[in-house]
């Protein structure tokens, strides 16, 4: 493998040299060759060298920078590269990033599956919670083929996989990623199990229907997304209304789809507003469904006050209200 060093030129013999030496890192990239640097010649000269080194490591990771000559043992410095490796996309699912920082490696809290091809119920739980989605589909595929039933699949290894995931998120020990990962791996599951059924003639129930929409001005959506996720690993019909979505557009949502509960979405103080309006437009109309609050913009005492079902903090929070609100005797079958 060849790397190509483009030198890096002194800051303090000359203004632009930094830039010149980002310059070149750029080059490189665009033409698909590797580069690499010593990165500490950029101080050379100068005091606080260590600032200077660790600030232009990190200018040159966002140019292209794929290798570096350092110090590992200068712990701020190889911070930085663990950090830019997330940034860079070179860090999948942040896996390295978290087990640095977090304090506890993810093999501390999930242990590894034993064979993607074994078929207890207890591999299927572990591919679930280490986040790989071909494990657990062969895990999925090795119950169904052993006489297992579909809905069981769903009900006695998936949903109780999501319920440790939402554990472990709660307690600190699983991150964004992590997550994200479990609820992908557990939706393939799902995906999986209705597959089976409708081969059979049959349908998989959902367990109700959600809308989601970050409600009109409010073009933050990462939250609405993650809770979607999350839910649709749950067994929940998701339909996804968007961002920026005004209040008559998220009620006729509501009622086309027939929609269990809507979940609105606010990050921004100048468009919590927007919640209530949608709400008591709502049951101004009769809608029969259950509304919820999320975003970093509201609060449980918000929700109350303008006479939402619920608030959540987060997706597993959201996931959990969805159970409760649409359990038997509290509004589901």
């Amino acid at each position: 493998m060849l790397f190509v060093d483009p030198l890096t030129l002194a800051a303090g013999a000359g203004d632009r040299n930094a830039l010149l030496t980002l310059e070149s890192l750029r080059g490189l990239t665009v033409i698909g060759t590797r580069s690499i640097l010593g990165i500490s010649n950029i101080s050379f000269g100068l005091p606080n060298r260590a600032l200077l080194n660790r600030t232009f490591l990190a200018m040159a990771l966002s140019c292209g920078l794929d290798a570096v000559i350092a110090n590992p043992l200068d712990e701020s410095l190889m911070s930085c590269v663990s950090a830019g490796n997330v940034l860079a996309a070179r860090d999948p699912g942040a896996r390295r990033y978290i087990a640095a920082f977090s304090g506890k490696e993810r093999s501390e809290a999930v242990p590894t599956p034993r064979s993607a091809g074994s078929t207890g119920s207890v591999d299927l739980k572990e591919a679930i919670l280490k986040g790989e989605p071909d494990t657990a589909m062969m895990a999925g595929r090795a119950f169904l083929a052993g006489g297992g039933h579909p809905m069981s699949l769903i009900q006695e290894r998936v949903l109780p996989a999501l319920e440790e995931v939402g554990r472990l998120y709660e307690c600190g020990d699983f991150f964004l990623p992590q997550l994200l990962a479990s609820s992908e791996a557990a939706q393939g599951v799902c995906r999986l199990a209705e597959e089976s059924l409708l081969s059979e003639g049959n349908t998989l129930e959902t367990r109700g229907t959600v809308v989601l929409a970050t409600v009109e001005g409010d073009l933050h959506d990462l939250g609405k997304n993650v809770v979607a996720m999350v839910l649709k690993s749950r067994g929940y019909k998701v339909v996804d209304a968007g961002k920026d979505v005004p209040a008559e557009s998220i009620l006729e949502t509501a009622i086309r789809e027939k929609a269990d509960v809507v979940g609105l979405s606010a990050l921004m103080t100048t468009t919590v507003e927007r919640m209530e309006e949608v709400i008591s437009l709502g049951r101004a109309r009769g809608i029969p469904c259950r509304f919820i609050l999320g975003g970093a913009a509201v609060n449980a005492d918000y929700a109350e006050k303008i006479g939402a079902d619920g608030y959540a903090q987060d997706a597993i929070e959201a996931a959990r209200l969805v159970d409760l609100l649409l359990a038997p005797g509290r509004g589901g079958e």
